[in-house]
């Protein structure tokens, strides 16, 4: 049997082979298939909802996410931009805003590349930096101190542009988090991740204390609307809902329970993780699809798919370059008093940063190094080569059947009840 994937490098993805031995038995999970929507189809589920936003604008700052996160922004930015026209708002006054929040800066190619070669060469795009440019807007009703990028606050209509997949905190990603910790300052993304109480599991509530003051902060920041994508296993857009931010965000986040799940099988000898569309760093690919490696206890061989082009990856909050007890030692140092009202929750992920500290896995990868991987996973190795994994792999188990699980498009699904 042959396993057909790609992984992601600078602005195009490769596609690649795994050859699994005939004698396997290989179950995949993930594969989602559903067709990619029309351009018509684009166009009406946009067309209304926008101009309604843009009557009387006379400027528009289009908010969309950053390279570290899936969504082919490019093919729908230039209808939300002939809506803009329709209405009145002249090329002059339209620019792009990238939501970095805390993560490593995309280069001109990344961001070339998430809007279109047109579009970056027509409009005005920004990178956030949350560091500087940010205006204070006051503190939220939790205390939470409440900046953004000044470019997006300073506009007449604001559109999000984001893609809704499962998210370990917020529950799904999506919607008003576009904005909140997306164009916000450095100490309302630190607060908003140290002080608010989120969901313990990816696809989990989205009515908690993290969500609502996500919501509530962009609220202030008066984000008027949000285009809130679903892709498949091959990264197109299948579904789009366009409108209110919670209201559009809540109809997607219903889609994706309904479409994405995935039920694993209850024992296997051998585990392979596919993380594409999230394997462009280290980071990105533990946060959205290492979930499997925990539904499988010591006696499972674990693999992870992951060529991870852009290395370990940078994140202020949570980063992977520097050694675990560093890293564990920098959160407890931010550990504040009001915490302790979440000090529960504040435990679990703790333990749970233990659990992906110790995990035995491989990476197939032919960029990353053992050394820098185990700073971060003290028993996960590199493998260069597949068919020396597969064929040490069927010495060690023997002759006897081998269970094979390939979990496909594994930061898209979330595994069902």
């Amino acid at each position: 049997m042959q396993y057909n994937y790609v992984y992601s490098d600078a602005d195009k993805d490769i596609a690649t082979i795994l050859d699994l031995p005939k004698t396997w038995d290989v179950t995949v999970v993930g594969n989602l298939t559903k067709q990619r929507l029309a351009t018509e189809d684009i166009i009406v589920r946009l067309s209304d909802k926008v101009m309604a936003s843009a009557c009387n604008k006379k400027s528009a700052c289009i908010i969309v996410d950053d390279s570290s996160r899936p969504t082919p922004a490019n093919v729908i930015v230039t209808h939300i931009v002939t809506c803009l026209h329709d209405t009145g708002i002249r090329d002059e006054n339209i620019f792009f805003v990238v939501s970095h929040g805390t993560h490593a800066p995309d280069s001109e190619t990344m961001m070339r590349s998430k809007i279109g070669e047109a579009m970056h060469e027509r409009f005005k795009v920004i990178p956030h930096d949350c560091r500087n440019d940010c205006v204070q807007l006051g503190i939220s009703s939790n205390g939470i101190p409440v900046s953004v990028n000044k470019h997006v606050y300073e506009a007449d209509l604001r559109i999000g542009v984001s893609c809704v997949v499962p998210h370990p905190a917020a529950g799904f990603s999506g919607g008003n988090k576009i904005v909140a910790p997306g164009v916000c300052g450095y100490e309302t993304i630190r607060a908003l991740h140290d002080e608010c109480r989120g969901c313990k599991q990816r696809a989990g509530k989205i009515e908690t204390e993290f969500r609502a003051t996500i919501n509530e902060i962009a609220g202030m920041v008066g984000l008027d609307l949000s285009a809130n994508v679903i892709i498949n296993s091959k990264r197109e857009i299948v579904e789009l809902f366009c409108g209110d931010p919670e209201s559009s965000f809540k109809e997607a986040v219903k889609y994706v329970r309904s479409h994405h799940s995935v039920k694993l099988p209850r024992a296997v000898d051998l585990l392979i993780i596919d993380t594409y569309p999230c394997d462009r760093t280290v980071n990105l690919a533990m946060d959205r699809a290492f979930w499997p490696l925990f539904h499988y206890g010591t006696a499972t061989e674990k693999v992870v798919l992951a060529e991870c082009r852009d290395g370990m990856g940078g994140h202020e909050l949570f980063s992977t370059k520097q050694p675990f007890m560093q890293r564990l030692k920098r959160r407890l140092a931010h550990f504040s008093t009001k915490e302790m009202l979440c000090l529960p929750e504040r435990v679990f992920n703790i333990v749970k940063m233990l659990r992906k500290f110790s995990v035995r896995f491989s990476v197939i990868s032919s960029v990353l190094r053992d050394e820098e991987l185990q700073r971060s996973f003290k028993n996960a190795t590199v493998i260069r080569a597949w068919d020396d994994f597969a064929s040490d792999f069927m010495k060690r188990r023997g002759r006897r059947r081998i269970r094979v699980v390939i979990v496909r498009s594994a930061p898209l699904v979330y595994q069902g009840k």
